[in-house]
């Protein structure tokens, strides 16, 4: 959304530091104001200051949010720093035009290339620099009976202190030294304050005229208390103290008093209790605005994103020209009703403007409450704009209005915005290390909506946020997420599905890598869905491994590679070769028990050996033949006698004729088999069977 500058017609506010400030509720101590700007902190000084606009007061006036109470009481006891050069006395600006002689008396003989800007060369060029600075001042008729050359290192601190601010820059503090005890007497409060009167008339005393009757009163005291022999003298209050008691006198009565009454309303007449407005709606005001369009595209970082051709076609090509913006506000929660964008603003823009107002705004902020939409839209606003470690209580009026600007980008889109928005944000801590949980993902805006110290219901926004969570973050059964507990495990990480299955993390890692189920350096909090891993989970402890299978086969090493190597048996996840642990070193048990199965259910019980049969291996040697086709010649129905011992297991208790096997090599040897194919191909056997899958 764009944002645009407060209007320059905006009421003017004055207040003074015994005044009591509620904001939003809370009370504030009013600390000084500097332009249009005024600064606040708390009062119980738990928290940062605070400056608010006389354009934002007016705005937070007609909400209600500022409750402005004037002490009616007469305050003085304030510190201020005065920088107007013209209140200072005769005396400070003699001292300054000293100082300012030696120190252009240096830059000359320094720009002339006779003085460096050292300790040595000053002191060597000391004489012939209070001499010139002597000649200047005696130009000016000036007085030179004080003139004393100042210390190297003072005077090098001058000449750069000069360099950067000037002639303010060489007064001193002298004129400064007086009573700055917080606490004055009676005596010296009534002397100081007899003469603040002055201040208020229409002969218009400067603040130095004050000053120095103030000073000339307490001058005029001591004389004649010295005369009557008492030693009780009055110190007179610093110029600080004075001037401070001067610059917090009542703005709407030194007006009136020094230029007026009507000077006095035009200038303060504004201030006040704002328009009354009781609910939304209530009343809309349309106002139109001159922006820097330019400058907003490029803080949001849209700018970056438009071709230069985009940016001649919307004047954003750093031509002159601006923007209007004309906007219909709601005038009691400042929503942002509708919003155009023109070169120059016309009645079209403004009936377009009425148009998108009564727009609909979207179906799923039509369905919240005004609270439970404004809420939702503010508190997405600061998570997105501001991320999660926000503070809510440190945030700002304005803080709020541009959360609530950022929000409605997503909020107005319903729940498929807001869930852009929380999937963003929940794709932020893909690399963070350990297993961070939705406070630490959503941080602010999942405390605001599960610790809510109002009974309020939030709203739809929070079963988004709780069905975002159970999506992506692994949770045990009966965990409570926002008021509702989860009723099964609907995710996995690696370590928790190791544990419930006991097996080991890292063998389990390395499986679930090869099955896909993760990616390969997956970080610790990946989600696994439940289905997927208690099926990979049971694969593994079902798994035989390939260095033992010879024995639980009871078939021999090399028959078993061939085995693998035709696919009768199917190493775990052998897509992708080069992993560590078990994913190409077992086999299913089950698929060994089902090859066992067919193998035994081809063959004729025997109750005893019988001269002619012999076990696979040997007739696999007698018959010249892999061991390898023989099982295939068995599984085929090729062979008729095929016996299997009646007391043993395995493929080692069958029996069959070497003679028969014979007979088939012909018809069971043509073409080549897969092994063969792959190789003339010069192909691996793992892209070879992904080929032919």
């Amino acid at each position: 959304m764009l944002d645009f500058v407060k209007s320059a017609f905006a009421p003017r506010y004055t207040f003074e530091n015994a005044d009591t400030i509620l904001i939003r509720g809370r009370q504030y101590r009013y600390i000084s104001t500097h332009g249009d700007s005024h600064y606040f902190v708390p009062a119980d000084g738990q928290g940062p200051r605070e400056k608010y606009e006389n354009a934002t007061i007016a705005e937070m006036l007609e909400t209600g949010h500022f409750d402005h109470r004037p002490d009616r009481e007469f305050s003085y006891l304030t510190e201020l720093s005065p920088h107007m050069l013209t209140l200072l006395s005769d005396e400070e600006k003699q001292r300054a035009s000293e100082r300012e002689a030696i120190v252009l008396a240096a830059f000359e003989k320094y720009q002339a290339g006779d003085l460096k800007r050292t300790d040595a060369s000053i002191r060597k060029n000391s004489d012939s620099i209070l001499g010139a600075a002597t000649r200047m001042l005696n130009t000016y008729d000036a007085e030179t009976n004080s003139l004393k050359m100042p210390s190297p290192r003072t005077l090098r601190r001058w000449m750069s202190a000069y360099e950067k601010v000037g002639l303010a820059a060489l007064y001193d503090n002298v004129s400064q030294r007086g009573n700055y005890g917080r606490k004055l007497s009676e005596e010296q409060r009534f002397f100081m304050y007899s003469k603040l009167p002055g201040y208020l008339t229409e002969l218009k005393k400067t603040p130095a005229n004050i000053v120095k009757d103030v000073r000339n009163a307490f001058t005029a005291e001591n004389e004649k208390r010295k005369g009557e022999g008492r030693t009780d003298l009055l110190e007179c209050p610093s110029r600080v103290t004075i001037l401070a008691a001067i610059h917090h006198l009542a703005p709407f009565r030194v007006k009136l008093a020094r230029e007026g009454v009507d000077a006095a309303m035009r200038a303060f007449s504004p201030v006040g209790e704002g328009i009354d407005v009781e609910r939304p709606l209530q009343r809309v005001e349309m106002d139109e605005q001159k922006i820097d369009l330019i400058s907003l595209m490029e803080d949001s970082g849209l700018l970056q994103m438009m071709t230069d051709d985009e940016k001649a076609q919307l004047g954003l090509d750093g031509k002159s020209g601006r923007w209007w913006m004309t906007v219909l506000l709601d005038v009691r929660t400042r929503c942002m009703l509708g919003m155009i964008l023109s070169r120059t603003p016309s009645s079209k823009s403004g009936l377009r403007a009425l148009e998108m107002a009564m727009r609909d705004k979207g179906a799923w902020l039509d369905a919240q409450t005004l609270d439970q939409a404004t809420r939702a839209t503010e508190l997405l606003g600061v998570l997105v704009a501001r991320g999660p470690a926000q503070k809510l209580p440190e945030l700002t009026s304005d803080d709020w209005d541009h959360a609530g600007r950022v929000g409605f980008q997503f909020t107005s889109r319903g729940e498929e915005g807001i869930r852009e928005a929380l999937e963003a944000q929940f794709r932020k801590f893909d690399g963070a290390t350990g297993t961070p949980g939705a406070r630490k993902i959503f941080g602010c805006f999942y405390n605001a909506l599960a610790h809510s110290k109002s009974l309020k219901e939030p709203g739809d926004i929070a079963r988004i946020l709780r069905n975002v969570i159970t999506e992506n973050i692994a949770m045990p059964a009966g965990t409570t997420v926002l008021g509702v507990e989860l009723p099964e495990r609907r995710l996995y990480t690696v370590a928790s599905l190791a544990k419930e299955q006991c097996l080991d993390s890292r063998t389990l890692s390395n499986v679930l890598v090869a099955a896909g189920a993760i990616p390969e350096r997956a970080p610790a909090h990946f989600p696994i869905p439940v289905d997927k891993g208690r099926e990979i989970a049971g694969h593994m402890k079902r798994t035989v491994s390939v260095i033992s299978l010879w024995k639980d086969m009871d078939f021999t090493r090399p028959i078993i590679d061939q085995l693998f190597y035709d696919r009768l048996l199917t190493p775990i996840y052998f897509g992708k070769p080069g992993l560590k642990g078990r994913t190409q070193k077992a086999v299913d048990c089950e698929e060994v028990a089902m090859l066992v199965g067919k193998l035994h259910a081809k063959a004729v019980e025997l109750d005893t050996e019988t001269d002619g049969l012999v076990p696979v291996s040997k007739a696999a040697e007698k018959a010249k033949v892999p061991a390898i086709t023989v099982v295939h010649m068995i599984l085929g129905g090729f062979l008729e006698r095929v016996f299997r011992l009646a007391g043993q297991d395995g493929v080692a208790a069958l029996r069959v004729d070497p003679v028969e096997i014979k007979q088939h090599r012909s018809a069971c040897s043509e073409g080549s088999s897969p092994t063969e194919a792959f190789s003339s191909l010069k192909i691996s056997k793992t892209i070879g069977w992904c080929l032919s899958a």
